[in-house]
């Protein structure tokens, strides 16, 4: 019968998919394999990076404690000349005559 048949050619079928389906596994790498060599390549680069931030860091640290009282300076100059520009502005008032002063 045709059942029969179907039956019996289906083993030999299903091996034949089997072998193919192996030998396609053989040819093409293996994906974790391939996911683990793009990983590690990714860690190294990764590694590589914050190596050369340390070395960065290491370089600007000693300039970090040199920079508080550089910024203190900054702002004490910056204040005194407010008030200096302030004192030069309110005595330039006070020398100007007014419209109406016949004094001047």
């Amino acid at each position: 019968s045709s059942s029969s048949f179907v039956a019996c050619g289906a083993a030999p079928l299903r091996q034949a998919i089997d072998l193919t389906q192996c030998s396609q596994r053989a040819q093409v790498p293996n994906h974790h394999h391939l996911i683990t060599m793009v990983v590690s390549d990714e860690i190294r680069e990764l590694r590589l990076q914050i190596d050369k931030l340390r070395e960065r860091l290491d370089f600007m640290a000693p300039m970090l404690s040199l920079l508080q009282p550089t910024q203190d300076y900054v702002q004490r100059v910056e204040c005194e000349a407010s008030v200096q520009l302030l004192r030069l502005k309110n005595a330039r008032l006070a020398e100007t005559p007014t419209l109406g002063d016949p004094q001047k």
